[in-house]
């Protein structure tokens, strides 16, 4: 059996014909994100760790200091260093916590939204490019895949708690 390496051929097309390593794929996809959060953060002059928090802040809109320590998975004294760079570089302000006079919420600025709104754009634009020459059923069927296998990735380990 030949193999076809056209760009047509589907991802359940080469899955029937030859076993492809998942795992390492995965792996490498994960290290060329990481690559290119990297790369986005230097441009941005902040750090990964700051890009990190930005984007799950903006997620979310507003965040307690406790929940992004708990989604970074830094201490809370070191989510209070990291804030206080975002402060200090006017991405990201402290407010009082609506009903808990104890806590705070963290939210972006508007010029933290501008920088996340960059970013966002950046990222999207890598991957399309990092993308071409697939075919839409090619991409549909592996944002398909992405996300399945993100959502029981995330199940199993909130099962797991």
């Amino acid at each position: 059996m030949t193999k076809d390496t056209s760009a047509s051929t589907t991802l359940s097309q080469q899955r029937t014909e030859e076993p492809m390593d998942l795992p390492a794929a995965a792996i490498t996809l994960l290290r060329g994100i990481e690559f290119l959060r990297a790369e986005i953060a230097s441009t941005e002059r902040i750090g990964t760790t700051e890009l990190r928090a930005l984007a799950r802040i903006s997620e979310g809109h507003t965040l307690t200091p406790k929940q992004l320590a708990a989604a970074l998975g830094l201490t809370t004294g070191a989510v209070t260093s990291l804030t206080d760079r975002l402060v200090d570089s006017g991405l990201l302000l402290r407010a009082p916590h609506p009903t808990d006079r104890r806590s705070l919420t963290l939210q972006l600025t508007p010029a933290g939204d501008t920088v996340m709104q960059r970013i966002n754009v950046n990222f999207r634009a890598a991957i399309m490019e990092a993308a071409e020459g697939a075919t839409k059923a090619q991409i549909d069927e592996m944002a398909g895949l992405l996300q399945a296998t993100a959502t029981r990735m995330l199940e199993s380990a909130q099962a797991e708690r």
